[in-house]
């Protein structure tokens, strides 16, 4: 997908208990957003009429309408229909049996685009966030539940029934607790909120002491994510262990995603990993990271969530554009700037000659370097990996000139990237034929 950054779209993240309206330019810029409750005794209609007013209400207060908004994306919680527009299933709303994007559309008088929550918010991470320049990511949104979405060379993964990519309900526990799905020993019945929630309540019944009777009240009716936070900073020993435990089985769902898609990023975000990201994180790393089955190269990365409750909104966004672009990736593909070299020696990349030290970076860009020179240092070397290529090729005149420091060598090692260094019409050759994500140095002699 690309868009001037001129144009602007809403997103609209229809949630259990609140909506949320943001106002995004095409480059991913926020510029507003608003909220309002999610009415709960009304009919689905009535939840289209509150983000319909909340848009609309998110527009004015920028003194614009509609004819100034390209297109809108949508996000509910649930399996919406992709073609009809009409929510087929959505235990927490009811939106089931609604029609949302033609509703939307005949309000809105643009084009509107509709998706799976998570999955929205797994592709606003790949946009704007944690999995910004990565071509495979997998995100993992711990709250209430648990939930997922897969990309995949910039594709949403949904699956033939729209269902894909329910990682709460990955089976950890033969014979476990009882989740919410009917199944037992899900991953959400393990690690999500309501599970941490349900072994506290267990182990105070059973004797146990917790800073969180003095901060929700004796009866731990509602434990939200920021009591979890503060029990943490006072080190009580009850939630610290359950935090624990939960963060370790969310480390082996991650290890098991590892296993089975290898992506290059896996996100984690939710409520309950915002608030104790800081903790979990770690645990979560360890375990993921220290039992993977090895591969070529550095394993993936596991990345906390940058977006936060933005994910979503982002992710209608994104899927907006794609609409009215016709469902083009978001970022400038490699595969599309070959580069060619000519006759005279001269080197011509996406069909413009480029002159002295440049760096085609992963998403085809050509950047002069600062000091054309043979030696790379760590500095150098960190931007070379900017947008993560697993591959870079270096061009030289004069092989032997090009010379890596110490550092330079050990930040390219530790992040899994494969360099060779080659003669110009060689290094041509290797990166058209590289078929992992790429990237390019040119170093020509000095006359």
């Amino acid at each position: 997908m690309k868009d001037n950054g001129q144009n602007l779209y809403v997103g609209i993240d229809i949630g259990g208990t609140k909506i949320l309206a943001a106002l995004v330019k095409g480059n991913g810029g926020v510029i507003a957003t608003k909220r309002c409750p999610t009415p709960r005794s009304g009919t689905g209609r009535s939840i289209i009429t509150a983000a319909t007013t909340l848009a609309g209400g998110l527009l004015s207060g920028q003194k614009l309408s509609w004819r100034d908004v390209t297109a809108a994306g949508v996000a509910v919680p649930g399996v919406p229909h992709p073609s009809s527009g009409r929510v087929v299933f959505s235990p927490n709303t009811n939106l089931v049996g609604v029609e949302v994007v033609p509703l939307l559309e005949k309000s809105f008088g643009v084009p509107v685009a509709i998706g799976n929550d998570v999955n929205l918010g797994t592709m606003g991470e790949y946009w704007q966030g944690a999995g910004r320049g990565a071509r495979s990511v997998v995100g993992m949104f711990v709250g209430t539940g648990i939930g997922g979405g897969i990309i995949i060379d910039g594709k949403l993964v949904t699956g033939c029934r729209e269902a894909a990519a329910e990682v709460g309900h990955i089976i950890i526990q033969i014979g476990g607790p009882q989740c919410g799905c009917g199944n037992h020993g899900c991953l959400e019945a393990l690690a999500s909120r309501t599970a941490i929630e349900r072994d506290i309540r267990q182990a105070v019944k059973l004797g146990a002491k917790t800073a969180l009777t003095a901060i929700v009240g004796k009866k731990l009716a509602v434990i939200k994510s920021s009591a979890l936070k503060q029990a943490l900073r006072q080190n009580d020993k009850l939630v610290t262990s359950i935090l624990r435990r939960a963060s370790e089985v969310l480390g082996y769902a991650c290890l098991t995603i590892r296993h089975l898609l290898d992506p290059e990023v896996i996100v984690i975000g939710g409520g309950v990993v915002e608030a104790c990201g800081d903790f979990m994180m770690p645990v979560i790393e360890r375990i993921a990271m220290h039992h993977s089955v090895q591969g070529i190269g550095h394993a993936g990365r596991i990345m906390r969530s940058k977006l936060g409750d933005d994910a979503v909104v982002l992710g209608a966004v994104a899927l907006a554009i794609r609409k009215v672009r016709g469902d083009k990736d978001q970022r400038a593909d490699s595969r599309a700037h070959e580069v060619a070299l000519r006759p005279d020696g001269s080197v011509v990349v996406g069909g413009q000659a480029v002159t002295g030290d440049v760096f085609i970076r992963p998403n085809g860009k050509a950047k002069p370097r600062r000091k054309p020179t043979g030696k790379i240092g760590l500095k150098e070397a960190v931007k070379m990996t900017k947008g993560h290529p697993q591959a870079i090729v270096i061009a030289a005149d004069k092989p032997g000139s090009i010379v890596f420091t110490d550092a330079a060598r050990a930040i390219l090692r530790e992040r899994g990237v494969n360099v060779s260094v080659l003669p110009v019409a060689r290094a041509v050759e290797a990166y058209n034929a590289e078929t992992r994500r790429r990237a390019l140095l040119i170093h020509r002699a000095r006359t």
